[in-house]
């Protein structure tokens, strides 16, 4: 009987720690302390994620989580952190007029590594291949992706 009670209490201890770090971290969006954030969540070994993101999407305004993912590309150039910029504009809050021209900027900008340029290719791909209307990405674009992952592939096969 008490074990059931102290489970019980165990768990909305943790509801309420976990209320109390979203609070926290909507805190620091809001003011613009993404370093911090960031570093919190580094600490706490926690991605940003979309998953992340969407907890937060009716409280934080989206200029602010646009504003968040722009400061964690400018710290953390990476294929994944683009990708997530690129999947929270399309997926989760479309929040300006002309979201595919940054989603275009994000792909086809240089990338970090081989590895970041094969990543950004192969989502861009998946996403606007295939006749896609929103695609930002005219057919030459397409083909140049195309060719350049092919070209990589050969290169790894080497």
């Amino acid at each position: 009987m008490y074990t059931v009670i102290i489970l019980l209490l165990i768990r909305k201890m943790k509801e309420v720690i976990g209320t109390m770090k979203k609070s926290q971290d909507i805190n620091q969006l809001l003011q613009g302390k993404y370093r911090d954030l960031l570093l919190k969540m580094k600490e706490a070994k926690q991605a940003v994620t979309l998953e992340y993101l969407a907890a937060y999407e009716n409280r934080v305004p989206p200029e602010v989580i646009y504003s968040f993912l722009n400061y964690l590309i400018a710290t953390e150039d990476s294929a994944s952190n683009r990708i997530l910029l690129c999947n929270y504009l399309m997926y989760l809050n479309e929040f300006f007029d002309d979201i595919y021209i940054v989603v275009r900027y994000q792909i086809l900008r240089p990338a970090r590594t081989p590895q970041d340029r094969v990543e950004l290719y192969e989502w861009a791909l998946f996403a606007f291949d295939g006749g896609n209307p929103d695609s930002p990405f005219s057919e030459s674009d397409l083909i140049m992706m195309r060719d350049s992952l092919s070209q990589s592939k050969m290169e790894s096969a080497d």
